[in-house]
């Protein structure tokens, strides 16, 4: 049954990061035909800036939460502790990036004069709140996590193919290559109710503390 469970979540596994490289891929060749290179490049550039701030808000949760969650998932009261500690972290490290995030596109120049554009893709930003993929990996729950993400990368292929028609458009095109990413957000925090219990009490934050920040300078290094 373990070699049996194993195999699946590794096929489940291979699925979810296929439909990773492959959306990105069919919805740029999409775009190309009926956005501007400008219109492309402005829509890129703005996730790029937004893509450091996810990384700099996550503090190396993705990875740690994985291994801190796998090690402690069949005792339930460890696990909702874990769980609601870094779930924690996480949202106070968002917001903090959040605001710092909203006080360079309001001041400077250059993103404050397409203010529409980086307020939607901030909208990536804030649903970071809400990331709890490392849970669902730790608990190695693949099938899960690939289902859901077939259904919302359909979901956001369809929108842009009905609504992304012109260049002109191209904010309608930065809302839906976010879209799938926060519906899959939101099932998450759905979901979890089913695994977890997030609690306010006896929790413990120093634990984690050097061990995120480790990773975070790891992510940021790559990244640079």
């Amino acid at each position: 049954m373990k070699q049996k469970s194993l195999l699946k979540n590794t096929f489940y596994y291979l699925v979810y990061n296929i439909l990773n490289l492959l959306f990105p891929l069919i919805s740029g060749i999409y775009a190309a035909r009926v956005l501007s290179p400008q219109s492309i490049g402005e829509v890129g550039y703005s996730q790029n800036i937004v893509q450091y701030f996810v990384i700099l808000s996550f503090l190396g949760i993705p990875t740690y939460g994985v291994r801190e969650i796998a090690n402690i998932r069949e005792n339930k009261k460890e696990l909702n502790r874990v769980y609601s500690e870094l779930f924690f972290i996480n949202f106070l490290s968002t917001i903090f990036f959040l605001t710092i995030y909203f006080i360079l596109i309001l001041n400077i120049d250059i993103l404050r004069e397409n203010l529409k554009l980086y307020l939607i893709m901030g909208i990536l930003l804030f649903f970071n709140i809400f990331n709890i993929n490392w849970l669902y990996e730790g608990l190695e729950e693949f099938k899960f996590i690939s289902l859901r993400n077939i259904v919302f990368k359909i979901l956001s292929l369809i929108l842009l193919i009905l609504f992304v028609r012109k260049d002109s458009d191209y904010l309608k095109f930065a809302l839906i290559t976010i879209i799938g990413t926060l519906g899959n957000y939101l099932i998450n925090i759905i979901y979890s109710k089913k695994y977890v219990t997030l609690i306010f009490k006896d929790l413990s934050f120093k634990r984690h503390i050097k061990s995120i920040l480790y990773l975070v300078t790891v992510n940021i290094a790559i990244e640079v």
